[in-house]
């Protein structure tokens, strides 16, 4: 077994890291090129995708992957595809289906970078959305709606309840907070007997 060296090792480290920065920085440069190529906004990209792609990633990628692409290939089971050969068949189609996946993770890095500040701006709306609702519905989640329930007993067990919940989060009213938290649970004891 052969030994590496310290320095060996940091030397491999430092030539992965450039070549990675290297990378960042030709993908960065690529996405503002396509940003001002593109006259459209980041939802017309989105809905351009195919045709996107067609035109402008396959071109670019690597030889086999086109092929595989771009290769025609017969149904499974039909007279062509039994004379394709199952074997060759079932290989092409994964060959197609793993192109397809290469192709696609192109098209959304080039979206990444060439739509970066659309991306981060849906992302901060999408997360206000998210605390909104769950602000909407911590509030809610501690009321019991009566509307659903079927006996007037019921109904005002829920909005007494409902009723000292709210109180007991309360600041600051004009009347004693307590004493009414304290009748409203006399009156919901009154009802449960």
């Amino acid at each position: 077994m052969t030994t590496i060296s310290k320095t060996k090792l940091i030397t491999l480290l430092h030539n992965a890291i450039d070549a990675d920065n290297s990378v960042q920085a030709k993908w960065k440069d690529t996405g503002s090129v396509v940003r001002q190529w593109y006259a459209g906004g980041y939802e017309s990209w989105l809905g351009e995708k195919a045709a996107l792609i067609k035109d402008i990633i396959i071109p670019a990628l690597p030889v086999k992957v086109q092929t595989d692409l771009l290769r025609p290939l017969p149904r499974k089971g039909t007279k062509d595809g039994d004379a394709y050969g199952t074997e060759l068949l079932a290989q092409h189609n994964q060959d197609k289906i793993r192109a397809r996946a290469y192709a696609d993770a192109i098209f959304r890095k080039v979206t990444e970078y060439a739509f970066e500040a659309e991306i981060e701006a849906e992302k901060a709306r999408k997360a206000e959305a998210r605390k909104a609702e769950a602000e909407d519905s911590e509030e809610g989640e501690d009321e019991i709606d009566s509307a659903k329930l079927a006996t007037n007993k019921a109904k005002l067990m829920a909005d007494l309840s409902n009723w000292v919940k709210r109180l007991q989060k309360s600041d600051g009213e004009d009347f004693d907070i307590n004493a009414t938290i304290t009748s409203l649970q006399a009156t919901i004891a009154i009802l449960t007997k």
